[in-house]
């Protein structure tokens, strides 16, 4: 049936009797041969509310939906906290995105002011009163300074206007809430790395945003309320229609608490056929709004008191002849897999099994950008992933495309141990240099020298550790200036006792003459010069 989805079998329905031990009252009666289906045209709207605590089939129910918008080629977009959707994408006809590496820039969508921006901020930090003033204050300057210097403001924008108001603080209370803000807000650096998605494109396709690389609830709530903007503001350039043709699916929704752009898409979605599926462990934490305009519910075991309490009455709506009893203790004595739901077929409450969602495949896309988060060549590609169980065929089709993957880049890296391009996951700064300071450091490990990759504005690329020494260690692709260069080993020499330069062959003559300082090209890196530098210091 198109656009029908059966998701299980009804096992008991709630009903009334006419007489029960002396009064009328809700009772649970058996029910046989019924199957229980979600119509994503059926009801008012095509929203669909998961409820329910870990481990109680949310998930499994979700994947079953998943996968029937996936073979009737309706476009949805997935946000997945901890990629528990990742390895059935294929399964949905559905694309893996590393949130760490593609999303929305938090300066860089429609309609938004600094006091909009910092209100947002504001909400899903936490923050104070007087933070939030600082932090209107900073993004306000983010936005001036950006206007004039003709360019987009991003996450390190943001971190340079905290000290530069630190700078020109006018007490030590001002400084300690400047202070206060770059520390709080910190997990919003996992967002540093992103490139922005094309959300008109995004929306005729299905995707899925793997967001576990962001680590933080924060980032994460941040991360989705970004896109939801853009989703919203594409939505509304749509034709109406009264037939979903696309979905926003939000796995552990009580992170949007108070969003005020999940109700707008709630409240308007109907118009232009865009449905929302919200899986929540707490339905308390869903705004009004929102579950009003769910046409579809299902509640999976909950224990917790008052969420117990809260869903009861969600459901039953009332306690007249004890309906609110009835559905309370039914939902504490769910089992695994079982759920309370009520669709546009089923308005009065029923007790379902769902199907157990079973995958035919799983996602290699995504499982090469996580292992070219570090870099590989093809044959190590290869010879992991048939070591993680994958099927030789699958492996060699998905590695013969990643010289066509945007999120992929490359550098050819010719040294006396290896002569192959090695390819690396959207890197940091270019893929020559972050694929070097990988290789360099992975080589002084076996070589016996105990090393950390720093890679950082303020620090160096690779700190080596020497008896009670420390090495600074770089990789220049020589496009400093001298200038810049000069300046870097001055600032390094006052913490590091050894600079060693690592440089592209091409740029070594640059280098070569730079007072105390080690130079080695780079096609030489691992012919043991290096690991004998940092020995003999």
């Amino acid at each position: 049936m198109k656009n029908k989805l059966e998701v299980g079998k009804i096992e008991k329905r709630l009903l009334v009797p006419n007489i029960y031990f002396g009064k009328a009252r809700w009772i649970w009666k058996r029910v046989y041969f019924k199957n229980f289906n979600i119509d994503f045209n059926g009801g008012v709207n095509g929203h669909i509310a998961i409820f329910g605590e870990s481990g109680s089939g949310k998930s499994n129910l979700c994947k079953l939906i998943l996968k029937k918008l996936g073979s009737d080629g309706i476009p949805f977009v997935l946000f997945d906290p901890h990629n528990e959707y990742t390895e059935s994408a294929m399964d949905f006809g559905a694309e893996v995105y590393d949130a760490k590496y593609s999303g929305i820039n938090l300066f860089d969508v429609e309609g938004r002011d600094a006091s909009e921006l910092a209100g947002m901020l504001k909400r899903i930090f936490g923050l104070g009163e007087i933070q939030g003033y600082e932090l209107g204050k900073c993004i306000n300057y983010v936005y001036k300074k950006a206007t004039m210097d003709g360019a987009t403001p991003d996450i390190y924008s943001l971190f340079g206007s905290f000290r530069a108001f630190r700078t020109v603080a006018k007490s030590s209370t001002e400084k300690n809430v400047l202070f206060s803000l770059e520390h709080r807000l910190s997990p919003l650096f996992a967002l540093g790395a992103t490139r922005n998605v094309n959300v008109g494109e995004l929306i005729k396709k299905r995707s899925v945003f793997a967001m576990e690389s962001l680590h933080t609830s924060e980032a994460q709530s941040t991360y989705v309320e970004l896109f939801l903007k853009k989703i919203y503001s594409a939505m509304l350039e749509t034709e109406k229609s009264s037939r979903v043709k696309f979905y926003v699916v939000i796995d552990e929704a009580e992170k949007l608490q108070d969003s005020v752009t999940i109700e707008r898409l709630v409240e308007e979605g109907r118009k232009y056929g865009f449905g929302i599926i919200l899986i929540s462990q707490s339905a308390k934490a869903i705004t009004k709004s929102v579950r009003s305009n769910a046409s579809t519910f299902f509640v999976f075991y909950q224990r917790e008191p008052e969420e117990l309490n809260y869903l009861a009455n969600l459901i039953a709506g009332g306690n007249e002849l004890d309906r609110f009893l009835e559905v309370k203790k039914a939902i504490r004595e769910l089992g695994r897999g079982q759920a309370i739901a009520i669709g546009s077929y089923n308005k009065t409450p029923v007790i379902i099994r769902t199907k157990l969602y079973a995958s035919a495949s799983t996602d290699l896309r995504h499982r090469i950008l996580k292992l070219c988060e570090r870099p590989h060549t093809k044959s190590e590609l290869r010879s992991e992933l048939m070591r993680e169980g994958y099927r030789a065929d699958d492996i060699d089709y998905f590695v013969s495309t990643i010289d066509r993957n945007t999120l992929i880049k490359s550098c050819y890296v010719n040294t006396p141990s290896t002569n192959e391009y090695y390819y690396i996951t959207m890197p940091r700064n270019s893929a020559e240099h972050d694929i070097y300071v990988a290789l360099i450091s992975r080589y002084l490990t076996h070589a016996g020298i105990k090393n950390n990759i720093y890679n950082r504005s303020n620090g160096p690329d690779i700190i080596a550790f020497y008896g009670n020494e420390k090495a600074a260690v770089e990789y220049e692709t020589g496009s400093k200036s001298s200038d810049e260069t000069i300046k870097m080993v001055e600032n390094r020499l006052k913490h590091y006792k050894r600079i060693i330069f690592v440089v592209s062959d091409q740029a070594y003559g640059r280098y070569v003459k730079i007072k105390n300082v080690h130079v080695i090209k780079a096609s030489e890196f691992d012919s043991g010069a290096l690991a004998d530098i940092i020995r003999n210091s």
